[in-house]
């Protein structure tokens, strides 16, 4: 064991104090623990997006989308050993004065996300004051995560703390966890004059949390709104510097919940 360094010398009192026979603080204990143990903290990211649409006739668009990320995260805690001794030469362990165990905490954390969709977009002007538009959309994501915690203890030195040149055998833990999701979707939205609103849509998603023979479902919607602020009187009533848009919108839909727990099937 390495005794503590850099400590003065003092009186028993001021040692039975640092001790808690006259103050609760242990600050000696407390002011070698600041000065040896440490913990070290490293976080990296990287991400990425891009997008491309073409227009391959009037109104006609299609679109890609594809983004990334990446982060890890690293933590390690040192707590060294030492040995405090009172002024009879007597090594102390009341209220843990002296930390005869070192131990080094490790651990790393790993997440990826990547996402991706395609999609076409129709817009058209029927008659006037008629607006119809179309979207399908399929999209895929997938994210990952994983762990790995090592613990050790008996080190033959504080200043060589790395898993391998531990006495004792270190304890590894880890574990894994990913979940995709799949959706495709389609939109119908029309408005007369932005006046009578109604837009209808379907998706079906589907996410790997779930066993096989339940992992998809249906979810459709659809909503009908009408636009008073368009309405002649109404612009007479209210300035449509004060009010632009005053909606009444009634709409129904089903949703679905992926938050589960990877591998509970």
């Amino acid at each position: 064991m390495t005794p503590a360094r850099g400590v003065p010398d003092f009186e028993a009192e001021e040692f039975e104090a640092a001790l808690g026979g006259r103050s609760n603080d242990n600050q000696l204990v407390q002011l070698i623990r600041i000065v040896k143990d440490r913990t070290e903290f490293a976080d990296n990211e990287l991400f990425g997006a891009t997008r491309i649409s073409y227009e391959i006739i009037d109104g006609l668009t299609v679109a890609a989308n594809v983004g990334g990320r990446y982060a890890a995260q690293t933590r390690e805690v040192f707590r060294t050993s030492f040995t405090l001794v009172d002024p009879e030469g007597l090594v102390v362990s009341q209220n843990n004065a002296s930390n005869l165990i070192d131990r080094f905490d490790h651990r790393v954390v790993q997440r990826t996300r990547f996402t991706g969709d395609f999609s076409f977009n129709y817009k058209k002007r029927i008659r006037k004051g008629h607006n119809l538009e179309l979207l399908g959309l399929y999209s895929r994501e997938r994210f990952t995560r994983s762990t790995v915690d090592a613990r050790a203890s008996g080190f033959t030195s504080n200043e060589a703390l790395v898993i391998s040149n531990s006495l004792n055998p270190p304890v590894i833990l880890g574990d894994k966890d990913f979940q995709t999701i799949a959706s495709l979707l389609g939109r119908v939205q029309y408005n007369y004059q932005q006046k009578y609103l109604f837009s209808a849509s379907i998706r079906r998603d589907g996410a790997s949390v779930f066993p096989e023979a339940n992992r998809y479902g249906l979810f459709p919607s659809v909503s009908f709104g009408y636009n008073i602020a368009k309405e002649k009187f109404f612009r007479i009533l209210i300035p449509q510097r004060v009010i632009n848009t005053f909606k009444i919108r009634y709409g129904y839909g089903q949703t679905g919940n992926s938050r589960i727990n990877s591998f509970v099937f």
